[in-house]
Protein backbone atom coordinates (compact mmCIF):
# COMPACT_ATOMS: atom_id res chain seq x y z
CA UNK A 1 0.00 0.00 0.00
CA UNK A 2 1.46 3.37 -1.33
CA UNK A 3 1.22 6.18 1.51
CA UNK A 4 0.62 9.43 0.58
CA UNK A 5 2.42 12.22 1.86
CA UNK A 6 0.32 15.43 2.50
CA UNK A 7 2.89 18.78 2.35
CA UNK A 8 2.00 20.86 4.97
CA UNK A 9 2.77 24.87 4.17
CA UNK A 10 2.95 26.98 1.94
CA UNK A 11 4.37 26.23 -1.74
CA UNK A 12 7.60 27.75 -2.59
CA UNK A 13 7.57 29.46 -6.56
CA UNK A 14 10.89 28.08 -8.16
CA UNK A 15 12.90 31.70 -9.20
CA UNK A 16 11.79 33.30 -12.15
CA UNK A 17 15.08 34.52 -14.29
CA UNK A 18 13.28 35.16 -17.58
CA UNK A 19 11.94 38.38 -17.74
CA UNK A 20 8.95 38.56 -20.27
CA UNK A 21 8.06 40.87 -22.54
CA UNK A 22 5.14 42.12 -20.11
CA UNK A 23 7.49 42.29 -17.25
CA UNK A 24 9.43 44.80 -19.53
CA UNK A 25 6.57 46.82 -20.83
CA UNK A 26 5.86 47.18 -17.17
CA UNK A 27 9.36 48.12 -15.80
CA UNK A 28 10.08 50.47 -18.50
CA UNK A 29 6.90 52.52 -17.60
CA UNK A 30 6.90 52.37 -13.60
CA UNK A 31 9.90 52.54 -13.04
CA UNK A 32 10.88 55.46 -14.27
CA UNK A 33 7.82 57.52 -13.29
CA UNK A 34 7.05 55.73 -9.98
CA UNK A 35 10.21 54.04 -8.31
CA UNK A 36 11.08 50.82 -7.28
CA UNK A 37 8.35 50.17 -4.86
CA UNK A 38 5.77 50.71 -7.03
CA UNK A 39 7.16 48.39 -9.64
CA UNK A 40 7.91 45.71 -6.45
CA UNK A 41 3.47 46.16 -6.40
CA UNK A 42 2.84 45.80 -10.33
CA UNK A 43 5.55 42.79 -10.40
CA UNK A 44 4.23 40.70 -7.71
CA UNK A 45 6.71 38.21 -8.39
CA UNK A 46 9.61 39.76 -8.51
CA UNK A 47 11.63 41.27 -5.43
CA UNK A 48 13.27 44.57 -4.99
CA UNK A 49 17.02 42.96 -5.75
CA UNK A 50 15.85 41.33 -9.36
CA UNK A 51 13.90 44.85 -9.95
CA UNK A 52 17.41 47.06 -9.15
CA UNK A 53 19.28 44.55 -11.50
CA UNK A 54 17.12 44.72 -14.33
CA UNK A 55 16.82 48.46 -14.27
CA UNK A 56 20.41 49.06 -13.95
CA UNK A 57 20.85 46.61 -16.96
CA UNK A 58 18.22 48.91 -19.34
CA UNK A 59 19.60 51.85 -18.27
CA UNK A 60 16.45 52.91 -15.90
CA UNK A 61 16.59 55.40 -13.14
CA UNK A 62 14.09 55.93 -10.76
CA UNK A 63 12.60 59.45 -10.24
CA UNK A 64 14.86 61.62 -7.62
CA UNK A 65 12.74 64.07 -5.01
CA UNK A 66 14.21 67.23 -4.99
CA UNK A 67 15.16 68.15 -1.36
CA UNK A 68 12.74 71.37 -0.23
CA UNK A 69 14.40 74.40 0.12
CA UNK A 70 14.81 75.58 3.69
CA UNK A 71 12.53 78.61 4.88
CA UNK A 72 14.50 80.84 6.76
CA UNK A 73 12.17 82.87 9.14
CA UNK A 74 13.82 86.92 10.23
CA UNK A 75 12.85 88.09 13.38
CA UNK A 76 12.35 92.08 14.37
CA UNK A 77 16.03 92.33 15.49
CA UNK A 78 17.69 90.28 13.10
CA UNK A 79 16.07 92.62 10.51
CA UNK A 80 16.63 95.57 12.59
CA UNK A 81 20.60 94.24 12.67
CA UNK A 82 20.25 93.80 8.55
CA UNK A 83 19.11 97.52 8.19
CA UNK A 84 21.57 99.17 10.57
CA UNK A 85 24.13 97.25 8.58
CA UNK A 86 23.36 98.47 5.24
CA UNK A 87 22.13 102.26 5.74
CA UNK A 88 25.69 102.47 7.30
CA UNK A 89 27.64 102.33 4.16
CA UNK A 90 29.30 98.72 4.55
CA UNK A 91 32.75 97.75 4.10
CA UNK A 92 34.57 95.34 2.51
CA UNK A 93 33.89 92.26 4.46
CA UNK A 94 30.82 93.26 6.88
CA UNK A 95 28.16 92.01 5.10
CA UNK A 96 30.08 88.57 5.43
CA UNK A 97 30.32 89.67 9.36
CA UNK A 98 26.88 90.01 9.15
CA UNK A 99 26.38 86.46 7.69
CA UNK A 100 28.35 84.60 10.39
CA UNK A 101 26.34 86.85 12.95
CA UNK A 102 22.74 86.16 11.89
CA UNK A 103 23.66 82.56 11.23
CA UNK A 104 22.72 82.69 8.19
CA UNK A 105 24.34 82.23 4.29
CA UNK A 106 25.72 85.66 2.76
CA UNK A 107 23.32 84.89 -0.22
CA UNK A 108 20.38 84.89 1.87
CA UNK A 109 21.07 87.68 3.87
CA UNK A 110 21.40 89.86 0.68
CA UNK A 111 18.41 88.70 -0.89
CA UNK A 112 16.73 89.71 2.05
CA UNK A 113 18.69 92.70 2.07
CA UNK A 114 17.28 93.26 -1.88
CA UNK A 115 13.58 92.60 -0.95
CA UNK A 116 13.60 95.61 1.56
CA UNK A 117 15.02 98.01 -1.02
CA UNK A 118 18.60 97.82 0.96
CA UNK A 119 21.46 98.03 -1.25
CA UNK A 120 25.22 98.57 -0.68
CA UNK A 121 26.35 102.35 -2.34
CA UNK A 122 28.83 101.79 -4.87
CA UNK A 123 31.79 103.79 -4.21
CA UNK A 124 33.06 106.01 -7.34
CA UNK A 125 37.12 106.22 -7.14
CA UNK A 126 37.52 110.03 -6.95
CA UNK A 127 39.08 112.06 -10.14
CA UNK A 128 42.78 111.92 -11.27
CA UNK A 129 44.26 114.89 -10.31
CA UNK A 130 47.14 116.80 -12.13
CA UNK A 131 49.67 115.68 -9.84
CA UNK A 132 48.64 112.16 -10.45
CA UNK A 133 48.36 112.38 -14.46
CA UNK A 134 51.89 114.18 -14.53
CA UNK A 135 53.33 111.25 -12.60
CA UNK A 136 51.46 108.79 -14.71
CA UNK A 137 52.90 110.36 -18.06
CA UNK A 138 56.18 110.40 -16.44
CA UNK A 139 56.32 106.84 -15.83
CA UNK A 140 53.75 105.89 -18.77
CA UNK A 141 56.56 103.57 -20.54
CA UNK A 142 56.52 101.19 -17.11
CA UNK A 143 54.14 98.29 -16.29
CA UNK A 144 51.03 99.17 -14.46
CA UNK A 145 52.21 97.07 -11.65
CA UNK A 146 55.28 99.20 -11.72
CA UNK A 147 53.36 102.27 -12.00
CA UNK A 148 51.20 101.42 -9.21
CA UNK A 149 54.50 101.25 -7.05
CA UNK A 150 55.60 104.85 -7.51
CA UNK A 151 51.93 105.94 -7.04
CA UNK A 152 51.71 103.84 -3.65
CA UNK A 153 54.99 105.25 -2.84
CA UNK A 154 53.75 109.34 -3.39
CA UNK A 155 50.63 108.52 -1.33
CA UNK A 156 48.33 108.35 -4.65
CA UNK A 157 47.13 104.52 -4.39
CA UNK A 158 45.55 103.55 -7.73
CA UNK A 159 45.47 99.96 -8.81
CA UNK A 160 47.13 98.45 -11.87
CA UNK A 161 43.64 98.14 -13.82
CA UNK A 162 42.27 102.20 -13.11
CA UNK A 163 46.27 102.93 -14.48
CA UNK A 164 46.24 100.57 -17.60
CA UNK A 165 42.32 102.50 -18.21
CA UNK A 166 43.77 106.43 -17.63
CA UNK A 167 47.22 105.63 -19.64
CA UNK A 168 44.87 104.67 -22.21
CA UNK A 169 42.43 107.05 -22.09
CA UNK A 170 45.18 109.96 -22.24
CA UNK A 171 46.59 108.17 -25.12
CA UNK A 172 50.47 108.59 -23.69
CA UNK A 173 53.09 107.18 -25.18
CA UNK A 174 54.51 103.71 -23.93
CA UNK A 175 57.47 103.58 -25.68
CA UNK A 176 60.81 103.47 -23.06
CA UNK A 177 63.18 105.08 -25.10
CA UNK A 178 66.05 103.79 -22.70
CA UNK A 179 65.55 100.43 -23.05
CA UNK A 180 64.68 97.70 -25.59
CA UNK A 181 62.83 94.11 -26.02
CA UNK A 182 64.58 91.84 -28.13
CA UNK A 183 61.75 92.03 -30.53
CA UNK A 184 61.95 95.57 -30.63
CA UNK A 185 65.54 95.84 -31.07
CA UNK A 186 65.50 92.52 -33.21
CA UNK A 187 63.56 95.13 -35.69
CA UNK A 188 66.19 98.25 -35.26
CA UNK A 189 69.47 95.97 -35.66
CA UNK A 190 67.86 94.66 -38.89
CA UNK A 191 68.20 90.58 -37.46
CA UNK A 192 65.66 88.22 -36.27
CA UNK A 193 64.78 88.50 -32.46
CA UNK A 194 66.87 84.77 -32.13
CA UNK A 195 70.04 86.31 -33.66
CA UNK A 196 69.66 88.87 -30.23
CA UNK A 197 68.95 86.12 -28.19
CA UNK A 198 71.79 84.34 -29.16
CA UNK A 199 73.58 87.77 -28.56
CA UNK A 200 72.24 87.69 -25.57
CA UNK A 201 73.45 84.16 -24.51
CA UNK A 202 77.26 83.49 -25.88
CA UNK A 203 78.13 87.21 -26.85
CA UNK A 204 77.69 89.33 -23.54
CA UNK A 205 75.04 91.28 -24.90
CA UNK A 206 73.54 92.86 -21.21
CA UNK A 207 69.88 91.89 -20.78
CA UNK A 208 67.48 91.66 -17.67
CA UNK A 209 63.98 89.60 -17.55
CA UNK A 210 61.61 92.45 -17.24
CA UNK A 211 59.23 90.13 -14.82
CA UNK A 212 56.44 90.60 -16.42
CA UNK A 213 52.95 88.55 -15.78
CA UNK A 214 53.74 85.60 -18.67
CA UNK A 215 53.84 81.75 -18.22
CA UNK A 216 57.41 79.61 -18.25
CA UNK A 217 56.13 78.46 -21.62
CA UNK A 218 55.67 82.22 -23.43
CA UNK A 219 58.83 83.49 -21.44
CA UNK A 220 59.75 86.53 -19.96
CA UNK A 221 60.73 89.84 -21.80
CA UNK A 222 64.24 91.06 -21.97
CA UNK A 223 64.73 94.32 -20.98
CA UNK A 224 68.28 96.06 -22.91
CA UNK A 225 69.24 98.67 -21.72
CA UNK A 226 70.35 101.53 -24.22
CA UNK A 227 73.51 102.55 -22.88
CA UNK A 228 74.70 99.10 -22.02
CA UNK A 229 73.72 98.32 -25.63
CA UNK A 230 75.85 101.66 -27.21
CA UNK A 231 78.93 99.67 -24.87
CA UNK A 232 78.65 96.48 -26.32
CA UNK A 233 78.13 97.69 -29.99
CA UNK A 234 81.49 99.51 -29.43
CA UNK A 235 83.22 95.92 -28.50
CA UNK A 236 81.05 93.92 -30.68
CA UNK A 237 80.92 95.80 -33.94
CA UNK A 238 81.88 93.12 -36.20
CA UNK A 239 78.80 91.49 -35.47
CA UNK A 240 76.40 94.58 -36.67
CA UNK A 241 75.37 94.73 -40.47
CA UNK A 242 75.23 98.39 -41.36
CA UNK A 243 73.43 97.50 -44.41
CA UNK A 244 70.45 96.45 -41.85
CA UNK A 245 70.17 98.73 -39.67
CA UNK A 246 67.48 101.64 -38.63
CA UNK A 247 70.21 103.97 -40.25
CA UNK A 248 68.85 107.05 -38.06
CA UNK A 249 68.18 105.09 -34.76
CA UNK A 250 71.84 103.93 -35.27
CA UNK A 251 73.33 107.14 -35.46
CA UNK A 252 71.02 108.63 -32.10
CA UNK A 253 72.56 105.43 -30.32
CA UNK A 254 76.58 105.09 -31.28
CA UNK A 255 76.57 108.93 -31.16
CA UNK A 256 74.32 110.16 -28.86
CA UNK A 257 73.09 112.78 -31.28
Amino acid sequence: MTATMDHAGPQHRAPRYHWTTAEMDTLRRVYPTAGPTATAVALPHRDLRAIYQQARKHGLRAPTTPAPRKQWTWTDAELAELRRVYQSRPQKGDVVALALRLGKPKHVVCKRAALDGLVTPRTMAPPWSREEDALLATWAHCHPRHIARKFKAAGLPRSETAIAVRRKRMDLDTTDVDHYTAGALARLMGVDAKTVIRWIATEGLPAKRRGTHRTEAQGDHYHIARKALREWIRTHAVLVDLRKVDRFWFLDLVFNV
